[in-house]
């Protein structure tokens, strides 16, 4: 075998790694497009919760306390079939209000999160039923129908977002209905 043999065997090698990966990557966004595409199909109902969110809000039934929220310690969605949190915290990652709404009075909840806290994972999940992002330390990328896709938004938060979205509705109008009769 001479030299000009070795350097194609290795070229041709590198061509079909490069050609798996590269259809891996296309399988990867074509399957993260159409996950975000659902979750914008969901925008009136996203705006709905978000309303009620606010409402809540308004009237002092959503609050920032330590240690309820930084301890997973909010069970009030339970009896009505949902796991998690009225507002996302950290520790168990569950879809919730945004908590950052909760610090400031003046303003109003603009996005359903899934908070990773740290340990589990540095991108936060949050979604508004247009906008659909993942965002580190501050520094955002973002997605929407009309700009291009910037930002690797995991799967498995959209997945679980998709999973998660219709019990945590269901939960929260639940309560209101039943605890505010």
């Amino acid at each position: 075998m001479n030299t000009n043999d070795l350097v194609s065997k290795i070229a041709a090698k590198r061509e079909r790694l490069d050609s798996a990966e590269n259809t891996k990557l296309c399988a990867e966004i074509e399957k993260r497009n159409a996950l975000i595409a659902q979750i914008c199909g969901m925008k009136d109902r996203i705006e709905s919760i978000l309303e009620v969110g606010n409402t809540l809000k308004e009237n002092g039934f959503l609050y920032w306390h330590e240690d309820t929220l930084a301890h997973g310690n909010d069970n009030r969605l339970k009896k009505y079939g949902y796991n998690g949190a009225v507002v996302a915290e950290g520790i168990h990652h569950h879809v919730g209000f945004d908590a950052v709404f909760l610090r400031r009075t003046d303003r109003r909840i603009e996005w359903l999160a899934i908070r990773m806290g740290g340990c589990c994972g540095n991108y936060d999940f949050y979604t508004d039923g247009v906008t659909v992002k993942s965002e580190l330390d501050s520094c955002e990328k973002k997605y929407t129908p009309q700009s291009k896709w910037e930002q690797d938004v995991p799967i498995s938060h959209l997945e679980q977002f998709l999973r998660e979205f219709p019990a945590f509705e269901s939960a929260v109008y639940a309560w209101v209905d039943a605890e505010f009769s």
